[in-house]
Formats: structure tokens, C-alpha cells, sequence
């Protein structure tokens, strides 16, 4: 058997894209404690982020009781990280 690894750094499209989906399936999380979430209420979330020059897709399949503003968040951890506005501007004039 082969291993082998990978080596990437802050500021990588992998990092950056895992960041996004941990922050909006921890903030679900965080609003479905707020409800009394338990073994049977718990949310299933698979969340994948695409990213590309100028664009982010966030898809995947996720079941919860409460709401959370996707955009919201993904602009949120986008400048967390050290992006300025221009890096979160939107496609509207």
C-alpha cells in the first residue's frame, strides 16, 4: 500500500470551501440546540462548496427545523479569513 499526503496552505480554495461548510453546519447546529434538538430531531446535513474566481455554490442536502441565511454566513466566514469586501460583493447592480 502506497501513502501518500498533501500539504496546502491558508488561503487554499480546499481550506477556504471546508471552512464555509463547517461554519454554516455549525451555526445549524447552534439554532437547533436553541429548539431542543435531540437524537430524533437531530439535522442530517451534506453540504458541499464549490468555489471559482468571482463565484461560490454552496449545494448539497440538508433537513433541519430552523432557518439559516447561507449567504449571511458564507459572506461572514469569507471575510473572517482575512478577504476584504471586493472578495464578497454580489452579483446584483
Amino acid at each position: 500500500m502506497q501513502i501518500t499526503s498533501e500539504g496546502i496552505k491558508i488561503g487554499h480554495p480546499d481550506i477556504v470551501a471546508d471552512t464555509i461548510a463547517a461554519n454554516i453546519i455549525a451555526k445549524i447546529l447552534d439554532e437547533e440546540k436553541k429548539v431542543g434538538m435531540e437524537i430524533n430531531t437531530m439535522p442530517h446535513c451534506g453540504l458541499e462548496v464549490f468555489l471559482g474566481k468571482g463565484f461560490c455554490i454552496v449545494g448539497g442536502e440538508v433537513s433541519t427545523r430552523i432557518y439559516v441565511n447561507i449567504e449571511k454566513n458564507l459572506r461572514q466566514t469569507v471575510l473572517s479569513l482575512g478577504y476584504n469586501d471586493a472578495a464578497c460583493r454580489t452579483g446584483k447592480t
